[in-house]
Order: C-alpha cells, then structure tokens, then sequence
C-alpha cells in the first residue's frame, strides 16, 4: 500500500478496478422492482407489435413518457442477442452512470484538477441513493441525468467563450433528448437555468436574439418531427395532457396546499438522508466568508445558482423521488468540494477524522453482524467475516496514517461496501418478487399455446404483464367477450361474472401478482 501510495495514481487505479465488480456482480439477479417493469414492457411491446412511434401497455396507448429510452433498450437487446433479460434492461443504466461520472471527470479537470474531478466523479457513482439503489435499476432517470448535467453545463461552458449560437442550438438540441426521454421537465431545467444565469450576468437581452430564436426551433424540429410521424398511427390529442400530469402529478399543483407545507420542511431532511454520506460537506455552508468563495469562481457560482434555482421545484413537490435530482447534486458538490481542499478549517478535520473512524465501526460491525444476525454459523462464513474484518481494520490504519488520500479512502470504503451487499444482502433481497416472478412465468408457461387475455376489470400490473409476455412473444390484452377455449386471468369478482353470463370454466392455476397480494386465477373456458 505504501508503495501504490507513492505514485499518485494507484489508489485512482485501484478503485476503478473495484468498480467493475461492484456495479455488475448480480446485476440480473433481482426480478424487475419499482418501475423497472413499466419500462420492460413498454418496450418489449413495441418490438414485438414494430410499432415504434406509439408505445403500449396490454395493447393500449400509453402516454406517460416519449419512447426514447425504449428505443435505446431494444438496441441494447438486439446487440446483445438477449431476449429482454434483467441483466440486459439494466445494463444502460450501468454504462449511464459511467458515462456520466467520465462526463463529471473530463470537464472538470481543466476547471479544478485530476485529483478533484476525479474525487467528483466518484461522488456521484458511490453517494448512498445510487450506489445501493438506482445503479442496479433499469430505470430511465440516470440516463436522463446525464443529458440533463451536460445540456445544463454547456451553458456556462458557450457562455464563457462567448459562443452563444453554440450554447443555444446544443442546450437546445440536448432538451429535446430529454424531452423525448421524460417529456416536459427537460424544458423546465432549460428555461429556468437560462433565466437566472443570464440575469445575475446582466445578460438578459441575450435570451432575445436570433441565436436563442433558433435553439428553439432546433428543439421543435425535433420534438415536431416525431409528433408528425406519430400522429399518422395515433391522435396527439391526449399525448401532451398526460405528460403535463405526469410531471405536475408529484406537485403542489395536484397535491394540495396542506402536504406541500409540510413537504417544504419534510424535503431538505429526505434528501439529505438519501444522498449520504456526501451530504455531509454541506457542513462548509456554516463557515465564515464561504460566499465569498463561491462568488469568486465562476464554476461555482454558476453551479449554485443552477443547484438552488432548479431545487426550488422539487422543493416545493411534495413527493420527489430523490431520482429526479441526480442532475442537480453534481453541482451541490462542485460548489463544496473546493473547501475540503482549500482550507484546513475544522469542517475538513471532522471529516478526516470521521473517515478512519467509518472502516474501524465497519471492520466491526461486519464480525458483530456474522455472530447475531446468522443462525446458522459455519466455517466458511466465520472465515469470511474474518478476514473481511481484518481488512477494513487495516484498511481504517492507513486511512489515518494517510494525510492526502482521505476522501480515496472514503471511496473505496463505500465500493467495497457495494460488492458486499451484492454478494451477501441482493440473494435475500425482495424474496416475494422472486415468487411473483416465477408463478407469472408459470402462467405464460402453461398458456404458451392458447389465446390468453385479462378478462374484464381483472387487475393485472405491469410486472406480471411483463414476465407473461417475455415468455409467450405476444400482447396481453383484454376482452369482454372471451371465445371459447381461450384462457382467461381473472379475479374473484370476475368469475363470478363469468359464472352470470353462463360461461363454464376450470381454473388451471392459482397465483398471486404483486399488487396488494391480488390473487387471482389462470382459467380454461369449457367448449
């Protein structure tokens, strides 16, 4: 360790190495959680109908979000030769945060330096939100993050060369990606952004000339071009007000007064807690002149005023899922990263003392948790734990041995963390979705060679919806008149429909959808 130490890079190399294993160990392994399956099938739907322009959900127009993203997983898919497995649906993801921590990485080591950017880059991959949680998720939001973050840069970046023509038509064209990924919150972040900076620069008039004029129409080009094509196999006109609900939905504009007062007091604690352990360098606000600092970069004062203006937002939504801010905290941090490194106030020896003190509780707490939370002790897993803890004991040595690689340290603490948890926890995480996922596989099996539809008001989600129809290659529909010999998924409330109108039936297979625990029965209609 001494000797990586010494060439500046080792540690750099070290915890790039470990990254592979922590963010791909088992990254198939989970069935598809939260709103993973809503994306799968989606897209699963639109490959197998080729109707690439008007996604669906059981046969039925789904507005909710632009098809971009569905686009990008199908040629993930076809690439990969893998027919829509878990593994294939994350991987995006994945890749995603890479790129976007490489993006954090390369423009900021001019601004800041290799050592900073670096550390940057990393925050992002390993802040706690992300690193336990939506790194392994096949979701839409770290993509669109990345997007975000660059459309959101290059303004400060054109606007320092005085490039406006290029700030405006790039922003612009990278709004109309994310528009295509999540509809209109892309134009929010543009519209606000623009608004603030060039208003603190004294700049306004500059949001009044031709080149703005034509970043827009770039943007409606765009946008416009997809709509054209798309209105010739389906009418636009509950396509823009579906995604205005989808993204006022979580606001008080739909919420209600009362729960966006207590949503503002509720918010700073929850994100707070959501992207530990990083969150703890907003302790540099308290010092003295702080302020001044910031006002003094350029990079970060930008950064500020982006991070503040555009959190207002979300601030004032009562339900913002900390996923719809991983464009923003990248900014939080290149305001508050320079003070760790340029004053040795007591703010950074509270975080180099706290950090060996983190793998010292870790080292024994692995050991604490094998003796009390496994009841069933063995060899292999005493052994395990062990050395595990012998490591990170050593490891919190060198840490407070160590007067210029604090925060490498942190880093490669919480990767490690990472591979634990994929290794130990994700087998045992979410042991009912498991079963959700192997009775509705079982129902595609036993269904494989009929006409097979939900019947009636039967609920069905997303997540069985998807698995049903990996396996069959065919769209989950619906129908109040069933033909006979075709098999139906129905409750309880709908068989006895069934049994009113006449219609005979035996139930082949009980199961249970991951919906309230909803049970409900694959069904054979008699002749």
């Amino acid at each position: 360790m001494k000797v990586i130490l010494k060439k500046e890079y080792g540690i750099y190399l070290i915890i790039l190495l470990l990254l592979i294993p922590a963010l791909f160990i088992n990254l198939g392994m989970l069935p598809l959680i939260t709103d993973e399956p809503t994306r799968g099938i989606v897209t699963l739907e639109m490959d197998i109908t080729h109707h690439w322009y008007t996604p669906t959900i059981n046969g039925e127009f789904y507005y909710n979000k632009p098809p971009l993203y569905n686009w990008i997983l199908i040629l993930f898919s076809k690439i990969a030769g893998i027919y829509y497995s878990e593994f294939i649906l994350r991987l995006p993801t994945v890749l995603s945060l890479m790129g976007f921590a490489l993006t954090l990485f390369l423009v900021l080591r001019n601004e800041i330096g290799i050592k900073q950017a670096f550390i940057q880059a990393m925050i992002l991959i390993t802040g706690g939100r992300i690193l336990f949680w939506d790194s392994f998720q096949g979701l839409i939001d770290i993509f669109y993050s990345w997007v975000t973050f660059v459309q959101l840069y290059l303004i400060y970046y054109f606007y320092k060369k005085e490039q406006y023509a290029r700030l405006f038509i790039l922003s612009y064209f990278l709004v109309a990606v994310g528009y295509m990924l999540k509809g209109f919150p892309s134009l929010v972040f543009q519209a606000i952004s623009l608004l603030v900076w060039f208003t603190a620069e004294k700049k306004f008039k500059k949001l009044l000339t031709w080149q703005h004029i034509f970043g827009i129409f770039v943007f409606l080009l765009i946008t416009g071009s997809y709509y054209f094509i798309y209105q010739h196999y389906q009418s636009i006109e509950n396509v823009f007000t579906t995604l205005w609900h989808e993204s006022t939905k979580k606001t008080g504009i739909e919420l209600g007064l009362k729960k966006t007062i207590t949503g503002i007091f509720y918010f700073p604690v929850n994100m707070f807690k959501h992207f530990l352990p990083w969150t703890i360098l907003l302790i540099f606000f308290i010092r003295k002149n702080v302020m001044e600092d910031i006002k003094n970069n350029s990079l970060r004062w930008y950064s500020f005023l982006i991070f503040i203006s555009n959190i207002m937002v979300y601030w004032l939504s009562p339900d913002t899922l900390p996923r719809y801010l991983f464009m923003l905290f990248p900014f939080l941090y290149i305001v508050l990263l320079p003070e760790y490194f340029q004053h040795h106030s007591w703010q950074t020896k509270f975080i180099n003392m706290l950090i060996p003190l983190l793998y010292f509780i870790t080292g024994i707490g692995i050991f604490v948790a094998y003796l009390f939370l496994y009841k069933q002790h063995s060899i292999v897993f005493l052994t395990s734990s062990l050395i595990l803890s012998i490591i990170f004991l050593i490891a919190g040595f060198l840490c407070y041995r160590s007067s210029s690689f604090k925060l490498e340290f942190f880093i490669l603490l919480l990767i490690s963390l990472r591979i634990m948890y994929n290794i130990f926890i994700m087998p045992t995480h979410s042991k009912n979705q498991f079963a959700y996922k192997e009775q509705a596989e079982k129902v595609a099996l036993f269904s494989q060679h009929n006409n097979l539809y939900v019947y009636g008001t039967t609920p069905i989600n997303h997540d069985a919806t998807f698995y049903i129809t990996r396996i069959r290659k065919q769209l989950l529909t619906r129908t109040s008149s069933p033909l006979p010999n075709s098999q139906l998924i129905c409750d309880s409330t709908n068989l006895n429909t069934l049994s009113q109108k006449k219609y005979t039936y035996r139930i082949l297979y009980p199961f249970e959808i991951n919906l309230n625990n909803t049970k409900l029965y694959l069904i054979e209609l008699n002749p």
